[in-house]
């Protein structure tokens, strides 16, 4: 796993990653992320946001969640091939908008 000078990982691990599983990490399956999701809903003091940024959406399973709160959600990941599976999981809702981008880019 190598990184940028500024100590981001680089981008070739994810696509290594996510070439093998486009769920590796077990965002759709795990209790654990399950709960962590739960929580992080749970959280958000509003019922209802005009707008939100998501970043580093993998595959899309917290921007299915998180656009039913929304108004307009943009949502982002810089793998190519994670970021089409998170249109094709919310690509029905008018309301998102999924981009290929890298923080702080």
């Amino acid at each position: 796993m190598s990184g940028h000078a500024s100590g981001a990982m680089d981008r070739s691990y994810f696509d290594d990653v996510y070439s093998t599983s486009l769920d590796p990490w077990g965002f759709d399956d795990t209790w654990y992320e399950r709960r962590k999701y739960d929580l992080t809903m749970a959280m958000l003091p509003n019922a209802r946001y005009r707008r939100a940024l998501e970043s580093g959406s993998s595959g899309g399973t917290f921007t299915q969640r998180i656009a039913q709160r929304c108004d307009e959600l943009i949502s982002f990941d810089f793998v190519g091939i994670i970021v089409e599976r998170a249109r094709s999981r919310v690509g029905h809702l008018d309301n998102v908008e999924v981009r290929v981008a890298e923080f702080p880019t």
